[in-house]
């Protein structure tokens, strides 16, 4: 789920962001920032508000975006 997130967020594949067979470090970081992101908020119910994805998983996706119109 959090690659499909990625890909969806970065308009990129995650296949064709690998460079010398791995992925960007700031690709990872995001990914590792939202799956933390998704463990911390795994209930099903809160009695708290709702968060946001953090700043700093938007900052790095954006470092690899594809910002072409389509």
């Amino acid at each position: 789920m959090a690659e499909d997130a990625v890909e969806k967020n970065s308009n990129i594949k995650l296949k064709d962001m690998i460079d010398g067979g791995a992925l960007p470090p700031s690709v990872m970081q995001s990914i590792l920032l939202l799956v933390g992101n998704l463990y911390n908020n795994r209930d099903t119910t809160t009695y708290s508000s709702i968060n946001e994805v953090p700043y700093t998983y938007k900052y790095l996706i954006n470092l690899n975006r594809n910002f072409d119109v389509m």
